[in-house]
């Protein structure tokens, strides 16, 4: 009964497991998209993205940014030396499976900076460890 119970949950979860090399839509009108679009391939993520908004798995990206302040960087001059305007752009990304609205994947990353192309690829890693299972 356990051995049963074990392969219907593990069934379960292949099914919504994102495999290696499914299409994945991301809107180009998002202004995040070409970031992420570049770090997906400068990490090998092994999906094929794609302009169809049919395809098997769509992303949707949120977040924010904070632009620091010259204040802020002044006074961490002072105190310590180093100019740090306190500048920080966080997005969060949720992959979605087309038909069902299942989500199968999310995920949030945070860097100091004005730095889009890294917070980008910082995602793509973590999604990468996501679909490869490590």
């Amino acid at each position: 009964m356990k051995l049963l119970a074990f392969l219907i949950f593990l069934s379960a979860a292949l099914l919504f497991a994102q495999s290696p090399g499914s299409s994945v839509y991301v809107d180009q009108k998002d202004p995040f998209a070409a970031f992420f679009s570049a770090g997906v391939t400068k990490k090998k993520v092994p999906v094929t993205l794609t302009a169809d908004p049919q395809s098997a798995y769509r992303v949707k990206f949120s977040g924010d940014s904070n632009p620091g302040s010259l204040t802020t960087g002044i006074a961490n001059a002072v105190m310590r030396g180093v100019y740090d305007t306190g500048a920080s752009s966080q997005i969060s990304m949720t992959v979605i499976e087309s038909k069902t609205k299942n989500i199968a994947f999310s995920a949030t990353c945070k860097k100091r900076g004005d730095n889009m192309q890294s917070v980008a690829e910082c995602l793509a890693k973590h999604w990468k460890s996501h679909i490869l299972g490590k």
